[in-house]
């Protein structure tokens, strides 16, 4: 069921002329990225899908916190997750911040939802920059 909801969402953004790459042992990943709007140049995700009918869409090279600062960024984490329903902000254990997004999808529209989730996960980055941004560095 991954690879074939994978194949799906690909024939979909092939048909937008989205560009993306496919990952994995059994091409069940997409790898993609999407224009920020104002604050970030662009933000680059990976989709995995699983035998559920779901998707983990994780954003990757996001932020990276210096060490020195993590502790004082879970405050900042929780109010952006209080804040944005439709993402979970985390911190990994290289120090990296994440956003995350689950769902469960459906065969016959899997594009497209797999499309709004990179669009909405894309304009929560752009809009949160800041706030991290300013925290971290004072900016």
């Amino acid at each position: 069921m991954a690879y074939e909801l994978a194949k799906v969402v690909a024939a979909y953004m092939d048909s937008v002329d989205w560009t993306y790459d496919l990952a994995g042992e059994d091409q069940e990943v997409i790898l993609t990225g999407v224009a920020g709007e104002k604050n970030i140049k662009g933000l680059r995700l990976a989709v995995f899908f699983d035998q559920e009918r779901t998707a983990n869409v994780v954003s990757r090279d996001y932020i990276h916190v210096p060490e020195d600062k993590v502790e004082t960024m879970y405050p900042v984490m929780n109010d952006l997750n209080r804040q944005y329903r439709w993402a979970k902000f985390v911190i990994d254990e290289e120090g990296d911040i994440r956003l995350e997004a689950d769902a469960v999808l459906d065969m016959g529209s899997c594009g497209e939802e797999v499309e709004e989730i990179l669009f909405r996960l894309t304009h929560i980055a752009d809009e949160a920059y800041p706030v991290i941004m300013s925290r971290i560095f004072g900016a």
